[in-house]
């Protein structure tokens, strides 16, 4: 998806929000289109990512705030569903997307791994599907699964992570 400002605005106002003197869109009774994003204080690259959202969602109206936790604190709040928005990470326990989106999608995995607590029979159907299916089916099931990302968006990924390992050569 492009970085679209003025189809923004266009979504935004047809909603009903109103751009106040500030810059900043208000609902009808004039308060500000305004969020929090928790995230884990000092992972620097996530500082800067958060920094370029922050940015880009005011340059369209939107007013983020971002609130530096602990990792104790910030856990306990993504599990339990006590957030407006958070930038995290997803653990992923295999190749390609099936791993990917069930961690994200699966409503099993609601206070563990699915922070957004998306809940969808027909989704958990597919994934259970996924395993038992042969790979032209596979691929099928999971662009049926990207469809439900693109429709729904429970969760928006913005960056892909990096797996970071060390290890010796010496006895290979």
């Amino acid at each position: 998806t492009a970085y679209d400002p003025a189809k923004a605005d266009q979504i935004l106002e047809a909603a009903g929000f109103t751009k106040g003197s500030d810059g900043i869109y208000q609902n009808g009774q004039g308060q500000p289109l305004s969020f929090t994003i928790k995230t884990i204080s000092g992972y620097t690259d996530w500082d800067a990512s958060l920094q370029v959202i922050t940015q880009e969602l005011k340059a369209v109206g939107i007013q983020v705030t971002v609130q530096d936790e602990d990792s104790d604190p910030y856990t306990n709040d993504t599990q339990n569903g006590t957030f407006q928005l958070a930038y995290g990470e997803m653990p992923v326990a295999g190749p390609g997307p099936y791993y990917e989106l069930r961690p994200m999608l699966f409503s099993g995995s609601i206070g563990s791994t699915n922070y957004s607590r998306y809940k969808s029979s027909s989704t958990d159907a597919l994934f259970n599907q996924y395993s038992g299916a042969s790979p032209a089916q596979q691929l099928q099931i999971i662009q049926q699964i990207e469809g439900v990302m693109a429709q729904d968006l429970p969760v928006i990924p913005v960056v892909e992570g990096v797996d970071w390992y060390q290890y010796d050569t010496t006895s290979f």
